[in-house]
């Protein structure tokens, strides 16, 4: 459907280069706060990723871990 789409819609649609999917998400703290939770939540993010927790979510809701995680790296 895609391919149909952009090949009669005379430049109107394009197919992106990079999945839509990918997605480098941060939080933020007002600086000088919170430095505590900053940590755990980026030690928990971490430890997720590699033990496959992740990847168990994202394909879940039939993604390709490939594409999706950070790296290109399914864990």
């Amino acid at each position: 459907m895609l391919g149909s789409l952009i090949q009669d819609g005379k430049g109107v649609y394009r197919m992106l280069e990079e999945s839509p999917y990918k997605s480098e998400l941060g939080i933020a703290f007002k600086k000088g706060t919170h430095e505590e939770l900053a940590e755990k939540l980026t030690e928990t993010l971490t430890e997720m990723q590699s033990e496959g927790i992740t990847e168990k979510i994202v394909t879940k809701y039939g993604l390709d871990a490939d594409e999706t995680l950070p790296g290109g790296e399914s864990k």
